[in-house]
């Protein structure tokens, strides 16, 4: 039988030197309430689920004097894989980004962020559309992230709210505020489409009616007819 209480080391002939817990178990260690009370696992995982996520035994950032919990931080930006979005390429992230920027814009905008990887898009809710973007969103890129696509004729991203013209008015509607930064879109795996060459037929970007819009170091991997299809925008920035 495999001994599993505390004893002394056969060579600890004085009693002088520390116990060995077998196995590294001992059961039934109750809550600790002095200092120098061995610790149960309970304990420790409380204490542990606390200091990180709960506060005010949050974390203070380096720099910093506010005490803050890592939720608080992390729903200041909305990363696309904690909505699902596979970064592999190979498995369908349209509706786990599309979810992220909703719950952006539901919040009354944000920044939706891609970590390192490939994300797969295809034709969303709307018609020869993959994404649509909201007012006040900012959408970034890892240097290293890439959204990808092998559906023909359709655009990646496109502001939600185009408006409308008539007359004597002129435009309506439209969004406000909306910022591409570091975006890399490759759709070289569109094989069909387009007169015959594949790339998205209205542009890998389609922005109508937008008030302040800005595109930056963005990517663009094949697209034969508009990279980036801009129509009566205002107050707009690329570079």
């Amino acid at each position: 039988m495999v001994e599993r209480s505390l004893s002394l080391p056969d060579t600890d002939i004085d009693g002088a030197g520390a116990y060995d817990a077998h196995q590294n178990k001992i059961q039934s260690l109750a809550t600790p309430t002095l200092v120098g009370d061995a610790a149960n696992k309970t304990y420790v995982d409380t204490a542990v689920t606390n200091a990180a996520f709960s506060a005010p035994t949050g974390i203070v950032a380096t720099g910093s004097s506010e005490t803050r919990d890592l939720a608080d931080r992390w729903a200041q930006q909305y990363n696309v894989k904690d909505y699902g979005a596979v970064d592999t390429g190979l498995v369908d992230a349209t509706t786990a980004i599309q979810e992220a920027l909703d719950a952006c814009n539901t919040a009354g905008g944000g920044t939706v962020y891609f970590p390192k990887g490939r994300y797969l898009v295809s034709e969303g809710d709307t018609a020869n559309t993959a994404l649509l973007v909201y007012d006040d969103t900012r959408i970034v890129c890892d240097h290293d992230a890439w959204i990808i696509t092998a559906t023909p004729d359709i655009t990646i991203f496109k502001n939600a709210d185009s408006g409308s013209f008539a007359e004597p008015g002129g435009w309506t509607g439209g969004n406000s505020n909306i910022e591409m930064d570091h975006v890399n879109v490759d759709s070289s795996g569109v094989t069909s489409g387009w007169e015959g060459g594949g790339a998205p037929k209205h542009g890998v970007f389609f922005f109508t009616n937008v008030s302040g819009l800005s595109i930056h170091h963005c990517k663009i991997i094949k697209a034969s007819k508009d990279a980036i299809y801009m129509r009566h925008n205002d107050n707009f920035d690329i570079s």
